[in-house]
């Protein structure tokens, strides 16, 4: 989790805030990491988001294709959840992470509308 820290300092206060005992809407990407020790879908696209960023920051194609692994564990592990119909806070965090996750490999340019 301390890759995942380097890559916090980024100001994302969109998609969705994790309700917290104060429930104040804020920078919910620096509260993932707390949040995913108890939860092995949230930790892999962490994982997967943070690995595709630093692969591409570093160009080492190594880094990248862990990224990639790591997104894969985490789409399977979406797809399992999604068909226990589970709808808590994290798995909405987890799609928007995947969402993430495509920005960096792709960027906005590559996308279709």
């Amino acid at each position: 989790m301390q890759l995942f820290a380097t890559c916090t300092n980024l100001d994302l206060k969109f998609f969705v805030a994790i309700p917290s005992k104060v429930d104040i809407v804020g920078n919910w990407f620096a509260d993932l990491p707390s949040y995913a020790f108890d939860d092995p879908l949230l930790e892999h696209a962490l994982q997967a988001v943070t690995l595709i960023h630093l692969g591409k920051a570093s160009n080492d194609q190594n880094i990248l294709r862990s990224g990639r692994q790591r997104y894969g564990i985490a789409l399977n592990e979406l797809q399992v959840a999604a068909r226990r119909q589970r709808t808590d806070a994290k798995m909405l965090a987890v799609c928007n992470i995947m969402c993430l996750y495509e920005v960096f490999v792709y960027g906005f340019d590559e996308w279709s509308f």
